[in-house]
């Protein structure tokens, strides 16, 4: 079986581990990059920032679309959140209306329909447009670590494919209400920004704990408010996802908070050598709610300090002074 996963990253590299677990399984790895597809080939193996894998008989190194994409059976799209439209634009000029698509990307547009998949439906005209996203660690899943991927789908032949695709440590969750794993997968990063900025000023496991309960709390109650879900608490992909982020001391999202805690000169500064993927969506996320911003305290808060430059005190305030 032919499968296509647009993206080089971590979690894309994650991905591709799972999928060369079966050896009928024949992975074409599209990277715009061609030195660094050239420099992996030569290498015979895969390097992304502190991770690595070796090219396997059935891994696929290519920087052409036509290569990637004729005849596949699967596209896996795995891109930064800022490449997403290009990449989806670039896909419609292919037949793929009946090809399962399942995007992996976390982010949101700076315009309506802010989702991605809502845009990937409209730009592709598929009917087989999925999301997924788990509690999953890149460098974990690089060791086969059991784990479960949530999957957004109301195709029940696209859960079944994917369930084929990878190996059966991996346990397929799936949820049908459309966007709600899609908008948690972004959320949780913006809150584990939130969840830097308290640990840099109170650098206690209760804290912190106790902060991603309140946050918790909060995303529970906007996925209701918004889209009328009420089983967060069951679903892996969102609850599982959410403390994960907001605990990993050494993600992206969370130094980027504990540097913005320090100073806004410090945040600014890191930001320039680091994709923060908390950062680069929280701007979407305030036009996606636009007034209704008021309701969600400490998302609101996270906003104001990273972009109205108030006192980093105020989400401290929200959060612990009742």
């Amino acid at each position: 079986m032919k499968i296509t996963c647009i993206g080089s990253g971590a979690f894309s590299l994650a991905i591709v581990n799972l999928l060369k677990e079966k050896i009928e399984n024949q992975i074409y790895v599209w990277s715009h990059d061609e030195k660094w597809i050239q420099t992996s080939i030569k290498k015979k193996k895969i390097t992304i920032e502190d991770i690595e894998m070796p090219i396997s008989d059935n891994i696929h190194l290519t920087a052409s679309y036509e290569e990637a994409l004729t005849d596949t059976d699967a596209i896996f799209i795995l891109v930064s959140s800022k490449f997403f439209v290009d990449v989806t634009n670039e896909l419609q000029y292919y037949p793929l209306k009946k090809t399962p698509i399942y995007i992996g990307t976390k982010g949101t547009l700076d315009v309506s329909p802010y989702f991605l998949t809502t845009y990937a439906k409209k730009t592709l005209k598929g009917k087989h447009i999925n999301y997924i996203a788990g509690p999953n660690m890149a460098k974990d899943l690089l060791q086969n670590s059991p784990c479960v991927l949530s999957l957004t789908t109301r195709k029940k032949s696209d859960f079944i494919l994917l369930k084929l695709l990878l190996p059966e440590f991996v346990n397929i969750e799936k949820i049908e209400e459309p966007n709600v794993l899609e908008i948690s997968s972004v959320l949780k990063n913006i809150y584990a920004i939130g969840a830097g900025i308290i640990y840099e000023k109170y650098p206690y496991s209760s804290t912190l704990l106790s902060y991603s309960a309140e946050s918790y709390k909060e995303l529970s109650n906007l996925l209701y408010q918004k889209f009328d879900f009420e089983d967060t608490e069951l679903c892996a992909g969102i609850t599982g996802d959410f403390f994960l982020t907001t605990s990993m001391l050494e993600s992206r999202n969370f130094m980027y908070g504990r540097k913005r805690s320090i100073s806004a000169n410090e945040g600014s500064k890191y930001l320039k050598k680091n994709t923060v993927e908390g950062y680069e969506n929280i701007d979407n996320i305030i036009l996606y709610l636009g007034s209704q911003i008021k309701k969600y305290p400490i998302l609101e808060a996270i906003y104001l300090i990273l972009y109205k430059n108030e006192n980093v005190e105020i989400l401290y305030n929200i959060c612990f002074k009742k």
